[in-house]
């Protein structure tokens, strides 16, 4: 099967050293970039054209960039602009914004999962239960958890495993306040505490929508 029409650009942010992230943190950003190869590569198998590029971080530079390079779909893997997870959303903004195509979530989906607190506050108002919790923002104020601990801590607005290893799991306040701490520094965002939950976790791929979707 050949797609020689359809030019797909995979597009990622390569930002990385605008953090000031430990090693497996830039391990886990640089990953992006890994990936999106090996996407563009898959897809030219496939017989589409594909090229996996980085985004610029102006905006007026990426329209020019999109504009120029005319492509037919864009497979959207930007996680983060200047080193900001917040403005993840904002790419895909300007996608829409210039009639673009592109895979995965739109925008408004992107910014309320990217804000764990606002998906907290939603999936309680919808009667979901979440780990009990709280926001610090410099680490130094009053914390208030139920229970004995363990808490978990990690970024309130990072994509994916950002800023997680075996450090996020706290067994005292004090660990709970050197672990924000260090969280806010590095990110540059308050850190989200709650009741870890020990277990399996899954991730689990949902492709299509409606009765064409497929688990």
């Amino acid at each position: 099967m050949t797609h020689a029409a359809t030019r797909v650009l995979v597009l990622y942010n390569d930002d990385v050293t605008r953090l000031a992230v430990e090693n497996d943190d830039v391990e886990s950003i640089e990953a992006v970039r890994g990936c999106a190869i090996a996407v563009a590569q898959g897809l030219n198998n496939q017989g589409y054209v594909a090229e996996a590029l980085p985004a610029p971080e102006d905006p007026a530079e990426l329209v020019a960039f999109l504009r120029a390079r005319q492509a037919d779909m864009v497979f959207n893997l930007v996680e983060s602009v200047r080193g900001d997870s917040r403005f993840e959303a904002a790419v895909s903004f300007i996608l829409e914004l210039v009639e673009q195509p592109f895979t995965g979530s739109p925008p408004s989906a992107q910014t309320i999962g990217l804000h764990k607190p606002v998906t907290r506050g939603l999936l309680i108002a919808m009667g979901i239960s979440v780990a009990p919790g709280c926001v610090l923002a410099t680490g130094d104020e009053p914390i208030k958890l139920a229970g004995p601990g363990p808490w978990f801590v990690k970024p309130s607005r990072e994509d994916a495993s950002n800023g997680i290893d075996g450090k996020s799991v706290c067994r005292t306040i004090t660990e709970v306040r050197r672990r924000a701490k260090r969280l806010i520094s590095t990110f540059r965002q308050p850190a989200l505490v709650e009741a870890f939950l020990d277990g399996r976790e899954f991730n689990v791929s949902i492709l299509g929508d409606g009765e064409e979707l497929r688990v």
